[in-house]
């Protein structure tokens, strides 16, 4: 299942859920409210007499988008972070096996997840290409390279992310089928 048609299927659970527990929030006040306007006590059979209020579809929205945003949340489609910690362009050497080669990486300033946030190069071997950030885990964020030129290698990657180092630089690892693990310390330049 796509993440869009989780995320519209989680909406529509958390509105509905919220319409009807705010319908019944609002009904069931109304009818309090309406008991204590007319000074009678409550009676068994005036609990069945529930009307229809505004109110209570607002009520109802409202706890319906805070359902969905919890539930959004919880599913890992809302990151709490963005991308702006590692923002700017960033300079170092890649080293795979025996072989080093320079990286480049210009990461924007508030990419969200699944949108294209940057572009990368690696001249060496004339791969060059943009990236989208998959998901954001603390200080380590995964990514998906895309569109890449005909020097990069090809195969599925089995895992490829930045992670913020607490000294300030950023660590670039790609992995992938049939090839030696690719890492580079990066520093920012700009």
């Amino acid at each position: 299942m796509s993440e869009g048609v989780l995320i519209a299927l989680i909406t529509a659970v958390g509105s509905l859920l919220g319409g009807i527990i705010g319908q019944f929030i609002a009904a069931s006040a109304t009818v309090k409210a309406a008991e204590i306007k007319e000074s009678i006590k409550p009676e068994a059979s005036s609990k069945n007499k529930k009307t229809f209020s505004w109110g209570g579809v607002v009520a109802g929205t409202a706890l319906g988008a805070v359902v969905t945003l919890i539930l959004l949340f919880l599913s890992g489609s809302i990151p709490l972070k963005n991308t702006e910690a590692i923002s700017g362009t960033w300079v170092g050497t890649a080293k795979s096996g025996d072989f080093e080669y320079d990286a480049k990486f210009i990461i924007g300033k508030s990419c969200r997840v699944g949108s294209v946030c940057g572009t990368f190069e690696f001249t060496a071997i004339s791969c060059s290409g943009t990236f989208t950030i998959s998901k954001i885990e603390g200080n380590l964020y995964r990514i998906n390279e895309n569109d890449m030129t005909s020097g990069c290698i090809t195969t599925p990657t089995i895992q490829n992310y930045f992670q913020l180092l607490p000294d300030g630089t950023l660590l670039y690892v790609y992995e992938t089928n049939g090839y030696p693990e690719s890492r580079a310390i990066l520093y920012k330049t700009k």
